[in-house]
């Protein structure tokens, strides 16, 4: 059981960062959101 939950949890983790590292773009595009004055 324990290690199915930390199985479940990572690819999680996966799928989510999969999905901001694929496009690339929208990776970096939420982030200077939070801190647009830097990137500006």
């Amino acid at each position: 059981s324990s290690t199915s939950s930390s199985s479940e949890e990572f690819h999680e983790s996966s799928s989510s960062e999969s999905s901001d590292g694929t496009s690339g773009t929208p990776s970096l595009e939420p982030v200077p959101s939070s801190v647009p004055e830097p990137r500006c």
